[in-house]
Formats: C-alpha cells, structure tokens, sequence
C-alpha cells in the first residue's frame, strides 16, 4: 500500500510541468528549433499538438544529411517513372536493381522532391499568424528547385515577417524568381547562393527595407533600387560580364562592396552616405564587350600621367568601345563616374583596388569633389604604379583629416619626386586639415616609397602632425 501511494503522490507532485508555462515561455523554447523539429513536438502532449502552429520564429532548416532514400523508395519510383512491371514468369523485375538504380532520378531527385512535398506541408499546416523571423536553408544539397523557393519566400512575406534569411547552401545557384517582392512590413533582407535576374531587386514595394545583404550570389539585374535602403552589403557576388548593373539607393548611409566579380557596378548618388568599403576584384577588371580578345579596355594605349594629359587624351584609354561595359559609357564628355561618383558624399571610405587600378584610376578623370570625406583608408594601394592615382584622389579630398595607406608586397620604386613634380604639386593639391598619415607595409615587403610620399605631403599638408610608418603583416577584414 506504501508503494502505491508514493508513486500517486510523486505523480501529483511531478507530472508534466514544462506543459504548464506559458505559451510565451514554450513559444521561446521552439523559436531555438529547427521547423522539423518543432512540429515533431506535437506528439509529446496535447498542451503541445499545435503550440508550434502559432510559433513567431520560424526555421525551415532540411540539411542534406537528414533526407536519407532508401534502397527500395529509389527502386520503387524508378519502376513507377520508366513504366518496368514485373515479369509473370520470372516473377522479378525485366532489369537489375542495380542498372535501375543508374538510371538517371537518383537520390538527388528523390531528395528535392521530398523536400518540397515536407516544406509545403509544414508551411500549409502553419496558422496564419505574423512572423518575427524567418529562415530558409538546405545546407548541402546539389540543388534545390527554385520555382518551389520563391514560391515558399513569397507566402511566408504574408505573414508580415520582418526578417527572412535565405541561406540556402546549395552546391549549385539557386535561380528565383524574376518578379520584385512585395511587403510592407520586410525590413531586413539575407540572400546567399541564390541568382537573381530580371526586377528582383527592386524593393519599390519593399517601403520599410532597411538592410540588404547578399552573399556568394548571381546578379544579373539591371538595377538594385530601394528608397529605404540604409545597409547594403554585398560580398562574393558575380555581377555580369557584359551589362553593368546600377545600384540606386538615395538613404544609404553604410555601404560595403567586396570581393566580387564580373562588371563593376555603378553607383548612384548616396548624399546620407556615412561609411562605405569598396574591394574590387583582383584579377577581372571591367572588360569591353567588343573586345574578342578579352583583353581590359585601354590596354596597349599609351599611359596618361597625372597633371599631363588632356581630356581627349583620356578618352583613348578605351578602345574598341562597346558603349555598355563600365569602362566604355560616357568615354563622351557627358561621361559618368562609375564608383566614385556615388561616393562623392561620403564621410569615411575603405578602397581596395583591382590590381591595375584601371577602374579607380579612370573615375579620378571624372569624379567630383569629396566635400565630407574625413577619413580614408587605402587597402593594397601599390604605390609604384598608384602615386599618380593617389595625387589625384587627394585633390578632390579637400576636407580630409585622416589618411591610411596599406601597400602590398611590391618589387618595383615608385618614381624619384624632384623639387619640380613638388612645385607643381604645391599648386594644385591642399590639404589643410590633414593631420594624421599612416603607412603599413607587410613584414617580408620590399621597400616602399614612404620617403617620397612624404615630400609630397610636406608641401601640400601644412598642418601635417603625425607620419606614421608601420610594419607589420595586414590582412583588410571586411
């Protein structure tokens, strides 16, 4: 009798008390769950057969480990796919298992097809209550269908969800729609491994957008535009090779443009502009499009020294010009600058060049003044082939206080400055307010030309206070 009432007394006393919280405090403890998992918390208790229906955090996560096939659900849609029926006199299948198992619809198709059939009944199953965040990522898999992950983008928008993340991890690039989004309430936007074509970039519908960030991406877009935009961070991107894409967000104060290839884009006038990082790529400079070779514009043309060259001389630098790479648009008189322009605003900038520098040096031939420029930071500026270039930059740079210099590992000198490329600097370039300059060179580089950039400043920045020289081994973090 003893032994009976102790367990109806720790029963009483025990049961199921994570059942008796709050929804709240149970809806935080799925937020931490991966969808999947949360909807298997169905069947621990009543109390808990919907309560993850209502959750305001939702995680579509499927790795590529999770969707096992098995043997025979690959035998059995293989049979029902190619129309094989067993023999009634072997009373076996006409083919192997093993030849049925090549055919092409393997376990990647099995898996894909599993996937959308799971995520749709999960989002089906789910009350249409508004979200707080919302992720998508299938971590591993060769390919996912695309039509089936805009479609899943676009519903889950219905439920006034301000954060989506689309990390896909796919092996291939997942092409999505061509059509823009639409939501009033999106305000913070994450897309990696995706291709975006057509106006999916165009956020004019997208009133509260604040952050976009795009990652290991596919852009062929003609246009990114958001009135809202105020963070815009791209890395990793492929832009195309042929069409230049324009980047219009007028509200952007932070900007960070890194590691990416194909076409530069062009950027639109930022006048909030406050921090911007640009790193251009290393090798893939813009290319001309008339050019069968596929050698950079302006290569082979006779090189145009800083203070010596005339406006026609500088529209030589492109030849063959198809009149729609970066390079060659407005090599006219009515031509635009294709980075510099747009951060003409600008309050502190980090620029990483390409390797020739053909782009940056191209838009110092055009680019205004940088009126609110207050620091600047110079990532692997080579100054043996970018003094000129770095001359050039700080004439425009009337205000600026604070000038950072990281040079590369370099074999060649820069050109010896003489007392007459002082006078002439003393003449065109000032720099009253700049007061601090820091040269970094790496530990196991060659020697730099730190002493002649320092005549420079000497004769153009008179209240020059600090000249800093440091050797260490910088790599630039974006």
């Amino acid at each position: 009798m003893s032994g009976r009432r102790s367990k109806k007394a720790s029963s009483a006393d025990g049961g199921d008390r994570i059942s008796g919280l709050p929804d709240e405090v149970l809806h935080r403890v799925l937020s931490h769950l991966p969808a999947p998992e949360a909807a298997r918390t169905s069947v621990l208790a009543r109390r808990w057969r919907d309560l993850w229906k209502s959750n305001r955090r939702l995680s579509v996560v499927f790795p590529w480990t999770s969707m096992t096939v098995s043997r025979t659900e690959r035998l059995a849609r293989l049979i029902s796919q190619h129309g094989l029926r067993r023999s009634r006199s072997l009373r076996r299948p006409r083919l192997s298992i093993a030849r049925l198992l090549s055919v092409t619809g393997d376990r990647t198709a099995l898996a894909v097809d599993r996937l959308n059939r799971m995520v749709n009944r999960l989002l089906l199953l789910r009350d249409p209550v508004p979200l707080d965040v919302c992720s998508f990522s299938f971590d591993g898999f060769p390919r996912v269908d695309g039509a089936e992950v805009d479609v899943w983008i676009r519903h889950v928008l219905s439920w006034q969800v301000p954060v989506l993340i689309a990390r896909l991890g796919t092996n291939v690039h997942t092409q999505l729609g061509n059509h823009s989004l639409a939501s009033e309430h999106l305000k913070r936007l994450e897309l990696s491994e995706v291709k975006l074509k057509g106006s999916f970039l165009d956020f004019s519908s997208c009133t509260a957008l604040v952050y976009l960030r795009m990652h290991a991406c596919i852009i062929g877009v003609e246009k990114i535009i958001s009135e809202s935009l105020i963070s815009l961070k791209i890395t990793h991107c492929n832009f195309d090779f042929v069409a230049v894409t324009t980047i219009s967000v007028p509200s952007l104060l932070f900007l960070v443009l890194a590691y990416c290839e194909g076409q530069t884009p062009m950027l639109e006038v930022m006048p909030q502009l406050i921090n911007a990082s640009i790193k251009l790529g290393w090798f893939d400079e813009d290319r001309c499009g008339k050019d069968t070779n596929e050698d950079h514009c302006g290569e082979g043309t006779d090189e145009v020294h800083y203070g010596e060259g005339t406006d026609e001389d500088y529209h030589k630098l492109c030849r063959n010009c198809c009149g729609v790479c970066a390079n060659c648009c407005g090599n006219d008189s009515n031509r635009d600058c294709v980075l510099l322009g747009g951060l003409s605003n600008v309050k502190c900038l980090r620029l990483d060049p390409s390797y020739q520098m053909f782009t940056i040096k191209r838009d110092l031939q055009c680019c205004p003044k940088f009126f609110n420029l207050r620091t600047l930071v110079l990532d692997n500026w080579r100054l043996n082939i970018g003094l000129e270039a770095l001359l050039c930059f700080l004439q425009h740079t009337p205000l600026l206080e604070k000038l950072i210099i990281h040079v590369p590992k370099e074999r060649d000198q820069c050109n010896i400055v003489d007392n007459e490329f002082c006078n002439f600097i003393e003449k065109y370039v000032h720099l009253p307010y700049l007061s601090v300059v820091e040269v970094r060179y790496r530990k196991d580089g060659y020697k730099i030309c730190h002493w002649e950039l320092l005549k420079i400043l000497e004769v153009s920045a008179e209240n020059l206070k600090q000249f800093n020289i440091i050797r260490d081994w910088y790599v630039p973090n974006y």
